[in-house]
């Protein structure tokens, strides 16, 4: 079957309100901190010439200098997150420091200070707290700290233990499994997200849910999760995910933990009413253990720092009516192994380099279930390799940074047994080898991001924070490849309550590629008028070049060679999407002291080309052919002669694509277009008490040219028959 990408122009909106009280401020995608403001004296003049000086054991450098300008304004940007103390000095007036002062990742701070003149050498200390409403960010994120990832209840899973803490954002469940796949969903729209671990994406090529993205969640020194008004920096509108790792510094520091748990210590719902049915246990936890230790510190003081750690994770879980062919319950074994290792060494006081790699180890054995035959389990092991080298410069108000990253993972599916496969539709009932058994999942990306930041006070009635940037992903990934099932045969029986039926022919061996070029610039200004509006607009170009190679694959094993037969295919471009996304947001500081905003804004989001997209159009894609099955000597085996495996034949039933079930034989639209979001956002933020504040926000959005298949072979026009539905009148109480 054919078919074709066509995209109809749909709107949907959502008009959605979500109400959020939070105890951390809210930050922009950028791992540094700023602390800024104007210093005066005790009549309201600006203070010019005052020496700002901010300290922190943050800080690979001594000291951060800033001098306040003509009109009494300091900045302090590029701070690692920490807390930090801000000295004040101007000959004739009190020296005054102001300690404790954390900030997060990305947050600018606004510290307002008041110094009096003195004829005396004397230091003033003033307490206080530390903002917690983001006078430059226009964006609507949650930014979690250290300590709220301590405290706050969850079973530090991962991103999943994140995301249920941001509202607006609903994902999965977190039930504490260690290899659930995360899903992205924020106001009632799904996909599209962007998750960065230390700066280096880990964003699945693929749609759905986000497979790969299994981190050890105890290295995550801070998070932050956006879900509204994404600046041009930002490719796409879905959930924002930016996680900072721990980093090591002057002084030594470690931990380590143990956490136990197990059947003794989990409940159950059952009641009489469930014991009556036959129902006596739940699906309870046999082991579930958790080991971690970590140390950082220096190897040079104040040049050369290290962070090392090490985790391990394991759980198994007791299958609900599966049993081992011994008769002993069957039990489905998950392990996990992270080690991360992270160096920070300060080349020059202007110049900074930061490396880091993390490495998961993930083993699975499932178990038998109710259904599931012992025989029929699979055995898997997952690598996950995650690092970058990052170069980092700062001079004056410019700001330069590049970074290399990668990350990429593989998951190999292997069986527990040789017999033939098969399944039942009626009963459920699953035999013989695993059926996605053979398979070697690899999704990756790997590319190099810069980015320039140039500040400019004083110009055009304001302060400008100018950023250039761009990303560049050669050859993202994320096919799946088999191998032959050997003496299992690549197919499976099927069957309808215990009836021979049908019988699915694999692709086996098969090896596609499916890659995507992505590249994409940014300008950004976030230009402050008057100290109290700060404007963000932004325009994004991307170059999305999606295409199947030249590329070949060997027969399958006979008869299923007839199906699937050597065969080389030709080079196959689909639309390369060229979009410019333009982005204007604000925020205002109503009150002027940094404590009550209003911030809202457009943005256009265009749609990224999904690996799984091109999957449909590749003949080389891991895919299953369906056929009608006669079993004519009634032997419930697969004979040679029982099915007619010609495509074009009297057997022939359907085709489709393993990973997704989606339709294969695809080919592209020559009239696709990339779909595009609207989205217009307003927010009120407002700190009620120190460390205290509350966020009301809006949203409505359009999309247009949203995805859907075409099948080729059925136009609209065949479709003639009409279908009617009566109308059954007036509901009637029933009495």
């Amino acid at each position: 079957m054919n078919s074709a990408f066509e995209r109809s122009r749909s709107r949907r909106v959502l008009l959605l309100l979500g109400l959020m009280f939070y105890l951390v401020p809210v930050a922009s995608q950028a791992q540094e901190a700023s602390i800024i403001g104007q210093v005066t004296d005790d009549t309201g003049a600006v203070l010019p010439g005052v020496t700002v000086t901010a300290t922190s054991p943050a800080l690979q450098v001594p000291q951060v200098i800033a001098v306040s300008d003509e009109r009494g304004e300091y900045r302090l940007t590029q701070l690692p997150l920490g807390t930090y103390a801000v000295e004040y000095v101007l000959a004739g007036f009190q020296t005054l420091q102001r300690p404790g002062l954390r900030v997060t990742a990305g947050f600018t701070a606004k510290v307002d200070v008041v110094m009096k003149v003195s004829a005396l050498s004397e230091t003033v200390t003033v307490s206080g707290t530390a903002p917690v409403v983001d006078v430059a960010s226009t964006s609507a994120r949650t930014q979690l700290t250290r300590e709220t990832l301590d405290l706050i209840p969850t079973s530090r899973a991962g991103l999943q233990s994140m995301m249920v803490l941001a509202p607006g954002v609903r994902t999965n469940l977190d039930v504490g499994q260690p290899t659930a796949n995360p899903l992205f969903r924020a106001f009632g729209q799904n996909g599209d997200s962007w998750q960065q671990l230390d700066g280096v994406v880990t964003t699945s090529p693929k749609g759905g849910n986000q497979s790969g993205n299994w981190f050890d969640s105890s290295v995550f020194e801070e998070a932050s999760i956006t879900s509204v008004g994404n600046p041009a920096e930002a490719p796409s509108r879905g959930i924002q995910v930016a996680i900072v790792i721990k980093s090591g510094g002057n002084d030594f520091h470690g931990s380590g933990s143990l956490i136990q748990s197990g059947k003794r210590m989990q409940s159950d719902n059952l009641d009489d009413k469930l014991r009556a049915q036959g129902i006596t246990s739940g699906s309870p936890v046999a082991v579930r253990w958790d080991r971690s230790a970590e140390l950082g510190g220096r190897i040079v003081p104040n040049k050369l720092w290290f962070y090392v750690q090490a985790r391990a994770r394991r759980d198994d879980n007791f299958s609900l009516g599966g049993f081992n062919p011994d008769g002993t319950p069957s039990i489905a074994r998950q392990i996990q192994r992270f080690a991360t290792v992270k160096l920070s060494q300060q080349v020059s006081p202007s110049t900074r380099v930061v490396g880091f790699y993390q490495h998961l180890g993930q083993t699975g054995n499932q178990a038998a279930t109710q259904f599931a035959a012992w025989e029929s389990r699979q055995v898997t092991y997952v690598p996950v390799h995650t690092g970058k080298v990052e170069w980092q410069m700062a001079r004056g108000n410019k700001f330069m940074s590049f970074q290399y990253g990668f990350w990429n993972w593989y998951y190999r599916r292997n069986g527990a047994s040789d017999n033939v496969a098969t399944s039942d539709q009626l009963t459920g009932i699953i035999t013989g080898m695993n059926v996605v058994a053979a398979t070697r999942q690899h999704e990756g990306r790997k590319g190099v991001k810069g980015v320039v930041n140039w500040y400019k006070p004083g110009l055009l009635w304001g302060n400008h924070d100018f950023k250039v940037g761009f990303d560049y992903t050669p050859g993202a990934h994320a096919d799946r490849s088999t191998v032959d099932r050997g003496a299992a045969g690549n197919y499976i029986l099927i069957f309808r309550n215990g009836a021979p039926f049908q019988v699915d022919a694999k692709s086996n061996p098969t090896d596609p590629s499916s890659p995507v070029n992505y590249f994409g610039t940014y300008l950004q200004d976030s230009w402050t008028i008057a100290r109290r509006l700060s404007l963000n607009l932004g325009v994004r170009y991307a170059h999305d070049n999606g295409f199947l190679p030249e590329q070949c694959r060997v027969a399958s094993r006979a008869p299923l060679d007839v199906v699937f037969p050597a065969q080389c295919y030709p080079f196959i471009q689909f639309n390369i999407w060229k979009p410019v996304s333009p982005r204007m947001h604000f925020a205002y500081d109503v009150t002027g002291d940094g404590k009550t905003l209003i911030k809202g804004g457009w943005g256009m989001y265009v749609h990224q080309r999904g690996i799984d997209e091109l999957q449909m159009g590749n003949a080389l894609a891991d895919s299953v052919a369906t056929y009608t099955w006669h079993d004519l000597n009634s032997n419930k085996k697969f004979d040679v002669g029982e099915v007619n495996f010609d495509p074009n034949g009297p057997d022939f039933v359907a085709r489709r694509v393993e990973v997704g079930q989606a339709l294969s034989g695809a080919v592209p639209n020559p009239n696709e277009k990339e779909p595009m979001t609207d989205e217009f956002s307003a927010s009120f933020e407002r700190e009620l008490i120190p460390n205290f504040a509350v966020r009301a926000t809006g949203i409505y959005s359009r999309e247009h040219n949203t995805y859907r298949v075409q099948n080729n072979k059925r136009p609209y026009d065949v479709y003639n028959i009409p279908v009617t539905a009566r109308d059954p009148g007036p509901i009637r109480e029933q009495r």
